[in-house]
Parts: structure tokens; sequence; C-alpha cells
């Protein structure tokens, strides 16, 4: 263009028709301009419109700085001037004001015109809009730093690699992330990403695979090495980066270290899965519902009792697919009535039908409602507990204290009536002795003798119940006391029944009285043999028993370790469950009208009790019952049962008794037998009266305390431990209505007391109490 122009253009005054047909050639506008500095235009072409919006010939002849930006002037008189001494072409970019008012990016191309002579005349050259140009590289210029910015301060990790593995560009955050000091250091020392990042081998070749596949990969999670060689979890999302030709560029993404997340969620997870296995192996019912009632848990307790043997069965199902439609309705009401009101059931008792018709099973029961974080019920959390044993123990427990009730109660009843059948014994026994007495008297006062000692006999069954009845126990074997007895059993039960006998050959010994033992099974054969009037079978076994701990929790009057169990069978009426708690009651009995007192199996119970035992029943109507006695074991040696040679006893004497009695028609009674034996006696009213006579020095030496064992303000025993300071060579013969305060002698010396049951015969006491007396003359 340039050429042209010189060529045609060699003199302003001459201009050459060519400057028209050159501008429709070119885009923008050819100019002419003066040299600089002055750099005015002389000619203009006609794109002058187009570009600045003045017409050619405003500008021909103007004034050219005033319309240049006057910080882009000195730079275009600069690269002009400089055109001008060098002879050579020049390109500047200026801002130039438009007529409108608005600055123009204008690139302006020129060179120096020279004339004929060789000497610059002017500037020749063209200038174009670049406007739009510069405001999308300034764009771009933006969007790069703009981009720069974000990748130098975000906080994830960003990169860019090649296809093989090596690094292209990573920010600081990526640095970081894998313990490198800045990202040149971490692209100088990682060059091959799958050989030194990855702690997995291969898992950069499983990457590749991905992006070669799909494009992209989102939550790539792998384990790499840091710079020190630890450990860290990392997730990737990357995308291909593709050429005009579609070939891969690279790799670019960013990496998210997820480390903590990876600990958190393996921490729940253990912490998921060991309350997972907590809920499952909880005894309890536990499940848990969404507010549609769908099942979210079900714990192995609760899958079992719908039948299933996995949880999975269970949730996501309803209660209707595992209940009939009318309990599903009753469970599906209370449970919308909880999510509805949120108001919890807690420690709810129900009863329900158990494993046979007979049975009934208790539970407890709560419902809580579950909230998400607004507070709003989203579903609901069930437990519930059998409390069926809980149950039955407060029941056994209720039981046993109403029987140690009864037995407190029947014990005082029997002490009290002892004292009045001792009057009555002793004094028809005295009156019997008086040879004046009336023949046709004697009858009568026999039959008054028998009555009593029948009387004696209730009161000692009421005394085995309370367990108050004097108990000698010794090492026995229970398999010789069924022997021993089998004839008399037979007798007893009748043709009609068959007694069968199973004793445990390894049968160890038991530790209990032989004749309450004895007792014991005739009282239960004869309960047998009257639940079966129309005949059957009677079976008595005998076992070896280690009972263990979970055993004995259900009878607390057990303790574990080694038993000899008595089971007594029979295959009679059995006994209602209703009234099974009663049988051991005193007076307490099914049978008819003068076909009992009801104190059989309350003797059984007593004697039991009181050996250490326990005795449980098992009946069902029709079907017969069981009785089962456990008694401990004991590895002593037997006892063979010998009670050495008889003492020769003399009922009278001459010694001092001092009589304590608190009851005064016995007191009397035993004034009167010991006077007729000989004896000295010395009366006291209680405790307190004998206790200022044995003070009194006045008084003579007395050889013998004659006392009751229960007194108000001293009893017996206080008296003798007193009297034992005072004078410890003084006897003591204790008696009472029932013994157990009077066989616990703590201080006394064996030989010096002794033990007298009321009611007693005249004869029995004077016996008893000359052998007290003579025991230490015959030792010596």
């Amino acid at each position: 263009m340039n050429s042209l122009i010189q060529s045609h253009c060699i003199s302003d005054d001459n201009p050459d028709p060519i400057f028209g047909s050159a501008e429709d050639l070119l885009p923008g506008m050819l100019f002419v301009r003066n040299l600089p500095p002055d750099l005015s235009f002389v000619r203009v072409g006609s794109g002058a419109v187009g570009l600045t919006g003045y017409q050619a010939e405003d500008l021909a002849g103007a004034d050219g700085f005033s319309l240049i930006h006057p910080v882009d002037l000195p730079g275009l008189i600069r690269v002009t001037g400089e055109a001008w001494e060098s002879g050579g072409n020049y390109r500047a970019e200026y801002r130039f004001k438009h007529r409108d008012g608005e600055w123009h990016h204008i690139r302006e191309s020129g060179r120096v015109l020279r004339d004929a002579g060789g000497i610059a005349r002017s500037l020749c050259g063209i200038a174009t809009d670049i406007t739009e140009l510069c405001a999308a590289v300034g764009a771009r210029t933006e969007a790069e730093i703009r981009f720069r910015g974000l990748f130098e301060n975000a906080v994830e990790g960003i990169f860019r690699t090649t296809l093989d593995g090596a690094y292209l560009d990573v920010n600081p955050a990526l640095a970081g992330i894998y313990g490198y000091e800045c990202p040149a250091d971490l692209i100088a020392k990682l060059n091959n990403i799958g050989t030194q990042l990855y702690v997995e081998s291969g898992r950069r070749d499983h990457f590749v695979r991905l992006m070669l596949r799909f494009g992209v990969v989102e939550k790539f999670e792998s384990e790499v090495f840091r710079c020190d060689g630890s450990r860290i979890w990392v997730s990737e999302n990357a995308r291909v980066v593709r050429g005009m030709d579609g070939g891969v560029l690279c790799f670019e993404g960013t990496v998210v270290d997820i480390t903590d997340r990876k600990v958190a969620i393996a921490r729940l997870a253990a912490e998921t899965g060991m309350l997972r296995a907590l809920i499952d192996h909880w005894p309890d019912v536990i499940y848990a519902k969404d507010a549609d009632g769908v099942y979210t848990l079900s714990n192995l307790a609760h899958t079992r009792l719908l039948g299933m043997s996995r949880p999975e069965e269970v949730e996501g199902k309803r209660v209707g697919d595992f209940f009939l439609p009318e309990r599903a309705r009753e469970i599906e009401t209370e449970e919308r009535h909880v999510l509805e009101t949120g108001v919890a059931v807690l420690n709810r008792q129900e009863s329900r039908p158990g494993g046979t018709s007979t049975q009934q099973c208790w539970v407890l029961v709560s419902k809580i409602p579950l909230r998400d974080a607004a507070s709003r019920p989203v579903g609901l959390l069930c437990v519930t507990r059998d409390i069926s044993e809980n149950k039955r123990l407060e029941q056994q427990f209720h039981q046993s204290q109403k029987m140690e009730a009864i037995g407190r109660l029947a014990g005082g009843v029997a002490h009290d009536f002892n004292n009045i059948l001792t009057a009555i014994l002793g004094y028809s026994e005295l009156i019997g002795n008086d040879p004046a007495l009336p023949t046709g008297l004697r009858g009568g006062l026999q039959e008054i003798n028998a009555g009593a000692l029948r009387a004696a006999a209730l009161t000692g069954q009421l005394l085995a119940f309370s367990r108050k009845q004097t108990v000698e126990p010794t090492p026995i074997n229970l398999n010789d006391v069924m022997l021993k007895l089998e004839k008399m059993l037979h007798r007893l039960i009748g043709e009609n029944i068959a007694l069968r006998s199973r004793l445990d050959a390894g049968l160890p010994l038991a530790k209990a009285d032989r004749g309450q033992m004895e007792q014991v099974i005739v009282n239960m054969v004869v309960n047998s043999r009257d639940a079966m009037p129309k005949g059957g079978h009677l079976t008595i076994e005998t076992r070896a028993m280690d009972l263990d701990a979970a055993f004995v929790a259900r009878y607390p009057d057990l303790k574990p370790g080694p038993h000899v169990r008595i089971s007594i069978t029979d295959d009679g009426v059995g006994i209602p469950r209703e009234i099974q708690q009663n049988i051991f009651e005193p007076f307490f009995t099914t049978k008819g009208q003068g076909k009992g007192t009801g104190l059989g199996l309350a003797t059984c119970y007593g004697i039991i009790k009181q050996n250490g035992g326990h005795v449980t029943v098992y009946s069902e109507p029709g079907s017969g019952t069981t009785f089962n006695i456990y008694l401990p074991a004991c590895d002593e040696a037997e006892d063979s049962g010998d009670v050495g040679p008889e003492r020769s006893l003399s009922p009278s004497g001459t010694e001092t008794v001092l009589l304590v009695e608190d009851d005064q028609t016995v007191r009397s009674l035993n004034s009167s037998i010991l006077s007729g034996l000989g004896y000295k006696v010395i009366p006291a009213a209680d405790g307190r009266e004998a206790l200022e006579i044995l003070i009194n020095k006045n008084l003579p030496s007395i050889e013998v305390l004659f006392t009751d064992v229960i007194m108000p303000h001293v009893g017996g025993r206080e008296l003798a431990e007193k009297l034992h300071e005072i004078s410890p060579g003084t006897k003591v013969l204790f008696t009472s209505g029932y013994n157990e305060e009077a066989i616990h002698h703590q201080g006394l010396i064996e030989d010096q007391c002794a033990f007298l049951q009321k009611p007693f015969s005249p004869a029995a006491l004077g016996a008893v109490l000359r052998d007290l007396l003579d025991r230490r003359k015959s030792e010596a």
C-alpha cells in the first residue's frame, strides 16, 4: 500500500486519483498527515465517517492532537518520529475521540512519504478501529487474572496432568495437601503419579481408564502418600481436556483431603456396628418405625417374636404383615397417637397370653417418639421387656412374706396353747395319781388327757410349719429313709395305687432331722393318695443335683452347689393353678368336710425350710402333681443313730429349784409337781423377780434354774447368762412352747443346760430335771 501511495502521491499539490481506488480496496480509513510533531491530517479517505464519525473534510487540516487521548499522544509522536528519522514503517495504537464522545481504540500503520529529491514530506497510512478486539483482549486478560486468583487461593487442590502421569500445573492447596513446600516443589519431585502417589498399585491406571471411557471422573477416592511418607485419603473430580482434533491434551481436576471424613465414617461404622450388635443381642424386644408405620429397625428378639429369622425380613414392612387385622389396628392406633401427640408411653405393664393356655406373660412397654432437628415426630422407638420372671419372683416374695407371717402367727398360737395344754396334762396326771380319786371319774380324766395329747400333736404340726419345732439335724441317707418307710407306705396307700421307687445309687448324704424327713415323706404320700381316689401310680425318686446360679436365682432360699432332690409324683386329679400358691398355708385344704386338717403340706413346708431346703410343686389339672424337695448335700459321716447307755434316773430330789414362769397357771402346776417330787421350789413370776432373788444373799444356794424362754422384760436366755456370771455352777432347764430361742446357748456349758418342750407331763419334768442334776455325778 505504501509503495502504491508513494508512486502516486509524490506531491500534495497533485493528488493522484489512485487514493480513492486504494481506499476501496482496504478496510479502515486511508490518511495523509503531516510530519511530527504536527501530525494534523492533510487528507483522509471516505472511511473517516465509519471510523471517527466525522466527514473527511472535517478532519482534513484539523488539529489531530485534540482528538487523541493525551495519555496515548506521546507514544504516537514517538513512533512516528522514529519512522521519520529511519525512513521505515511505523505502527501505533491509541485512543481516538469519536464524534459521539466515546474513546475508540485505533490501530494506525503507515510510513514516511518523500518527494523525488528524497525529502520527507508527510506520513501516509491506514487507521482501523480495534475497539472490540481490545475489549475482547481485556476481558480475556481479566478472566485470566480472576482464574489465576481462584487457582492460587482455592482451598481445594487443582491440577493439570499429562496422560502418562506428570503434573503440568498445580495450585498451592494441592501442594499443601500432599505435604510439599510449593507447587514448583511438587512438580519437580512428583514426576510419576502412578508409582509415587497412589498407595494401591494400579490405581492410576484405573483412573486413566475411567477418564478415557467416560471423559469425567467424580469422587474417585484413593489412599495416597504425602511427601513425608504418611498416608491420607483423597477424593478427585476430573475431566479430559481435548484439542481441536479430539485428541487428549491433558487431565484437569480437583482434589479434596477426605482423611478426617474417612476416619469419622470408619468410627461411625464401628460405633453403628457395635450399637447394632448391642441392640440385636439385647434380650428386650426393640424396634423402630418411621412416620408411616414402616419398620426401620428390628432387633433379633423382635424378629424372632414375629416368627422371622433375620431383621431384614422385618425392616421395610408394616405391622399388618405380621399380626391379625384387629391386633394390627390396635397397635397402629396407639402408635399413631404417640406420633400425633408426641407423648411417650413409659414402662406400662401389660399382661399377654403366654406359651400355654394357663400362662400369662407380663411385659413392660415403652414407646418413645423420635424427633427431627425441628422437634417434629418422625417415627417412634419401642422397647418391650419380659418381666414375667420378675413378676413370678415378686409373687414368690409376697407369698414367702405371707407364709412367714402365718408361721409367726401359728408359732405364737402354738406357744400360748402349749402353756394351756401343759396345765391340762399336768393337773390331769396329778389328779389321776391320787389314790382317793373315785373310779367312775378315772375314765373321764383319761379322755381329758387323751384329748390334750391330740391337741399337743396339733400344736406340734403348727410348730413344724412355723419352724419352731425341736430339730436334730444329722447326716442321713435319704435312700435308707425311703427303704425303711417303704413297707409302711404300701399299707398306707392301699392296693389300688402302685408305688415305684427310683433311688439314685450315688446319692450323697443330706443333713436333716431323720424323724422330720420321715414325716415329710409320709405326709406327701398321704396327700398323693388322696388325689387318686380311683387308684393310680405313685413314684418316689431321689437324685443328686448340682444347682447352678441360674437355677437358684429363681428360688432365693437355695444356694448354688450340690443338693439332694426327692421327687414325689402322682397321676391324680392335679391342683388348679390358681390355688397352687395356697397349698402350703396352714388349714388350707381342698378335701371335703372332716377329711383333713389342712396341716399336712404346711407341716412339710415348715420342716423343709427348717432343714435349709426348698420345696416346689408342678401340677396340671387331670395330669397329676410332682413335689420336688431340695436339701443341701453334706460330706459328713452318716449318723449311726446309737443313743448310748441309759442313765439310771430317779425322778425325785431335794435340791433347790428357782422356778421362773410368767403364766400363773403353769407356774403353780410346776411348783406343785416339783414340790411333790421333794424339791425346794422358789417361784418367780418373770425374769426381773428372778434376778432379785439371785442377788439376795440370804436365800439358800440354788442348784437349778427352771425357766420359760419367752417372757416379758427379761427372757430366759438372758436370765441364764446373768446366772452364769453370779453362779457358774448352777444348772439351767429351759422350757418353751417352741424352742428356737432355746437352742442357742452361747456362753453356757453343754452339760449345764437342758430343754423341755411344752406341753410336758409331770413324769417328763421329773425325769429331765433329775437327768440334768445327775450329769456331773455320773461323769465323775
